[in-house]
């Protein structure tokens, strides 16, 4: 008897364990979108969107939290280690779920084994451009300037070594078979200051860092790495149009969760993530970052995340890169 009521008096405290919430009842506290970079930048804004869009449709308070470090790495290893009650939720990146396991084979955490993979939410291409006044005003200029210019390789600027935009560089180097020499900024905002002042010969960029210089005419676009044009910047051919369909190259973004999340819940969470992603506004929102809404399901994105970090193992190890 006294075994049975100690039983008992333990199945409230039992009930209550964050990691055994049942599914119909979520959420039952604040949810955290856990943000792996600093406030301000796209990964940002997108995850503000979700939180204000995801507590209207949940009735229930989605608040962002930015937690940034080590390439997004310090972030992503908090979700890793954190309950799967879908409180907390990550807003997976390209980088620790894309490229970074090729760049980082030490991450503390397991891109594929560590997390449910929930949604896609957009993923924008990046841009090759070169300033106004150049003499390139094609890929095919860049690729016969590039061979000509052998002695003295054309410089390319990205935001950092290890981003995608260094990374897409070097796909185009590896494609074409042409030299060219990396030149690493601290940001993109400096990368763009060293084109427009003759320090770089041409700049891989996101569309929404360079979107607006794009449309001042203070960056002469060539190339668009995605797999077909984008309604943003119809008039820029892409790669793949142009003889190298190996450069493809897009930034992307979802929701992710720790692993166990049970899989009603990811159903819900699927559900309104996709809805909220084919609102007007939001699809609006989307193309000025040159993407488009998708319907991947759960497996489906989570398929594409391990496809791309083979894919970005290949590239890395075929290019020679290494972080310092």
């Amino acid at each position: 008897m006294l075994r049975r009521r100690i039983l008992l008096a333990g199945l409230p405290a039992l009930i209550a364990t964050p990691g055994l919430a049942q599914p119909d009842t979520w959420p039952t506290r604040i949810v955290r979108i856990i943000v792996t970079f600093p406030p301000g930048g796209t990964t940002d804004i997108l995850a503000r969107l979700m939180a204000e869009r995801l507590g209207r449709t949940f009735n229930a308070a989605f608040a962002v939290e930015n937690r940034a470090g080590a390439g997004g790495n310090i972030g992503t290893d908090l979700v890793a280690k954190a309950m799967p009650d879908g409180h907390t939720l990550l807003l997976t990146t390209s980088g620790p779920h894309g490229s970074g396991p090729a760049l980082f084979p030490n991450q503390p955490f397991d891109p594929m084994g560590d997390f449910t993979h929930v949604a896609l939410l957009a993923n924008p291409p990046n841009v090759l451009g070169v300033r106004p006044d150049s003499p390139v005003r094609s890929l095919a200029d860049l690729l016969a300037a590039a061979r000509a210019a052998a002695a003295r390789p054309l410089t390319y600027g990205s935001p950092g070594n290890g981003t995608l935009n260094h990374l897409n560089g070097e796909m185009l180097r590896l494609a074409a078979g042409i030299p060219l020499v990396h030149v690493p900024y601290r940001g993109a905002a400096p990368a763009l200051t060293a084109l427009l002042s003759g320090e770089i010969d041409m700049l891989f960029d996101t569309i929404s860092s360079s979107a607006q210089q794009l449309r001042d005419g203070r960056i002469r676009p060539l190339a668009m790495s995605s797999a077909a044009r984008i309604p943003a910047f119809a008039d820029v051919p892409t790669y793949v149009e142009q003889g190298l369909p190996e450069v493809v190259v897009q930034s992307w973004f979802g929701i992710s969760a720790p692993r166990g999340l049970a899989p009603t819940l990811v159903a819900r969470l699927h559900e309104a993530v996709m809805r909220i992603v084919h609102e007007p506004e939001m699809m609006a929102r989307l193309v000025e970052l040159g993407s488009a809404p998708n319907r991947l399901t759960p497996a489906e994105v989570t398929a594409f995340i391990g496809s791309e970090i083979d894919r970005w193992k290949r590239v890395v190890a075929a290019a020679g890169i290494k972080m310092d």
